[in-house]
C-alpha cells in the first residue's frame, strides 16, 4: 500500500472487515488492530501487510487516522478540521448475496442542510462543534446528504485507533433521503478516563454497481469530540 500525505505526522492505520476491525501484520511487526507510522513531508510510505479476512466478508476498508490518540483541549476548528478527515480505501465484493439490513429510524428529518456530512452535536438542532462532553451525556448526530438520491451508511465509532460501540452496536445502518438531513440521537460512552469519539460514516455499504461509483471509495467523520469521566 502506498500513499502521499503531506505534512509531517503520526498515523494510524485500521483494518474493517465488514466495519469490524480484524487483526493484521505491518512490515513484519506483531499482529495487532492498528498500526502507527511516521511520515515526512511530501513522501510516499508503503506498508506491507498480512491479514486473514473472515470467510464470506463482502467489504473490506482500510482507513488510516491522523494523529489518532491526540486530545484536542481546546475549541480550535483549524486543527480539528485536521483531525476530522480520515483517509479511506474500500474493496467491496461484487457478492449477489444481500442480506436484509435493519436501518435505525432518526429522530427527525429535516430539508435544512448543515453542510456537513456528519456532524456530532449537543442539541437536536443545534450547529455548534460538539469538541468535549461529559461520559453518559446525550448529543445529536446530524447525517446531511447533498446528493438528488437517497444513500444508506453505515455507521460506526472510534476511540483513537480502538473501535467502540455506537448506540450500544458495533455496527448500524442508516438511510437518507437525497437533500435532507436526518438527525439521530447518540449515547456519549462512559470512560474512566478522558477520550476520544469519532463517529465514521461509510455511503453506500456492500454496493458494487455503477451508479454507487464515487459514493462506496470514501467515509465521512465527525469531528473528533474529547469525552472527559
Amino acid at each position: 500500500m502506498s500513499k502521499f500525505i503531506r505534512g509531517l505526522n503520526r498515523y494510524s492505520l485500521v483494518i474493517l472487515s465488514d466495519f469490524q476491525t480484524i487483526p493484521f501484520k505491518a512490515d513484519n511487526k506483531k499482529r495487532s488492530d492498528s498500526y502507527t507510522f511516521t511520515m515526512d513531508k511530501n513522501t510516499v510510505k508503503k506498508i506491507q501487510l498480512e491479514f486473514e479476512s473472515p470467510p464470506n466478508h463482502r467489504e473490506l476498508s482500510l482507513l488510516i487516522i491522523p494523529e489518532a490518540e491526540f486530545q484536542l483541549e481546546t475549541e480550535n476548528i483549524d486543527i480539528g478540521s485536521g483531525l476530522q478527515d480520515i483517509i479511506t480505501l474500500r474493496y467491496i465484493k461484487n457478492n449477489p448475496n444481500h442480506q436484509h439490513i435493519e436501518h435505525l429510524s432518526p429522530l427527525q428529518t429535516t430539508g435544512e442542510l448543515s453542510g456537513e456530512e456528519a456532524f456530532l452535536t449537543s442539541k437536536e438542532q443545534g450547529n455548534k462543534i460538539l469538541f468535549k462532553s461529559k461520559a453518559n451525556e446525550k448529543a445529536f448526530l446530524q447525517v446531511f446528504n447533498a446528493n438528488n438520491k437517497s444513500l444508506d451508511y453505515a455507521v460506526v465509532a472510534f476511540s483513537g485507533t480502538k473501535q467502540v460501540k455506537f448506540n450500544n452496536k458495533t455496527v448500524s445502518f442508516i438511510s437518507v433521503k437525497g437533500g435532507s438531513t436526518n438527525i439521530y440521537g447518540v449515547n456519549i460512552p462512559k470512560v474512566r478516563e478522558k477520550q476520544n469519539y469519532q463517529i465514521v460514516l461509510f455511503p453506500s455499504p456492500y454496493k458494487t454497481s455503477k451508479i454507487e461509483d464515487g459514493f462506496n471509495n470514501r467515509s465521512y467523520s465527525t469531528f473528533r469530540t474529547l469525552i472527559e469521566p
